[in-house]
């Protein structure tokens, strides 16, 4: 038995999730269930094969980023020690606003 469920997200794109379960009685020869396992693992990478379009989405996210960086507000004073702190301790600085 398999199923498959499609998850819409966002940029046009779906979570693909297959289901694949075998119940199988008695002894089954290895190469048997080796190549039934090869089967559902090659549905899986068709699938991401023809549904492809890592570069484009995350463009799409990136942009989607920076346009929310556009109009969030200036970070608190108590934000701004943790952002200055954490750069100091991984030892980079802040060029300007410090």
């Amino acid at each position: 038995m398999t199923l498959a469920f499609f998850e819409h997200l966002p940029h046009d794109c779906c979570k693909f999730t297959y289901i694949a379960k075998v119940d199988i009685k008695g002894t089954v020869p290895k190469i048997i269930t080796e190549s039934g396992l090869a089967g559902v693992v090659n549905s899986v990478r068709l699938a991401y094969k023809y549904f492809e379009r890592d570069e484009e989405v995350d463009l799409l996210a990136r942009l989607a980023f920076i346009k929310e960086m556009e109009t969030a507000p200036a970070p608190s004073a108590a934000e701004h020690e943790l952002l200055v702190d954490s750069l100091r301790r991984v030892d980079y600085k802040l060029k300007a606003g410090t």
